[in-house]
């Protein structure tokens, strides 16, 4: 053993805390841990400098990797965005480091599916253009190469028509002029290119003009 030796005099689940166990040390208050790394210890058990150290070495990289699961409950998260919550966590580089590893070794993170799931879920559920995913996916710390290879797929002409559908037939009994301000407005706002917002407005020309049965949207 190394440095001052101390014994484990008592070891107790927090109150406040279920998932915290204090250990104590000398009959004094030392850390606390995780109830998987705390069921190592039993009372009389020595611990000197070196001991300790790696306990609350392993105490951190279980609580950031419970916390990183737990912030992946609510939605997917690229490897960027994990990074930043484990920081803002305040643990130190070595564990977000092995965190991050531990996370990708089991698909919890995962850029390219994380791009893609960003792409479909966003074409579902608030269609987006080109523009506007790629600086979505940027912000989130994603890859270029990994974004254009989900781009290089989408159809932003199918995603223009699902984002107007339901306003279109609020719209089509407006003036052409009025009725192309619109969708330009509506479809600007969520990143379409104007090339595709052209193509919308002279799809809903056409069904107002009667030469399109709307099938389209």
């Amino acid at each position: 053993m190394t440095g001052m030796v101390k014994t484990v005099t008592d070891l107790m689940v927090q109150k406040k805390n279920k998932q915290r166990v204090s250990v104590y040390l000398d009959d004094c208050y030392a850390f606390s841990l995780s109830p998987m790394v705390a069921a190592r210890l039993v009372e009389g058990q020595e611990l000197d400098d070196e001991a300790i150290l790696r306990l609350t070495e392993e105490d951190e990289l279980e609580r950031a990797y419970h916390l990183a699961l737990r912030y992946l409950g609510y939605r997917a998260r690229s490897l960027a965005e994990m990074e930043r919550y484990l920081k803002g966590k305040r643990f130190s580089l070595s564990c977000r480091k092995t965190t991050l590893d531990r996370l990708a070794r089991n698909r919890f993170v995962d850029d390219r599916e994380f791009a893609g799931m960003w792409v479909e879920n966003r074409k579902r559920m608030n269609p987006r253009g080109a523009y506007a995913l790629r600086q979505e996916l940027l912000e989130k710390g994603v890859d270029e190469s990994l974004i254009d290879e989900n781009l290089d797929r989408f159809d932003e002409t199918a995603s223009a028509l699902d984002a107007v559908r339901k306003k279109l037939g609020l719209w089509m009994k407006l003036p052409p002029e009025e009725l192309q301000k619109k969708i330009y407005g509506f479809l600007s706002q969520r990143g379409f290119s104007y090339e595709t917002t052209r193509e919308v407005t002279e799809r809903a020309w056409a069904i107002q003009r009667g030469d399109d049965d709307g099938t389209a949207f």
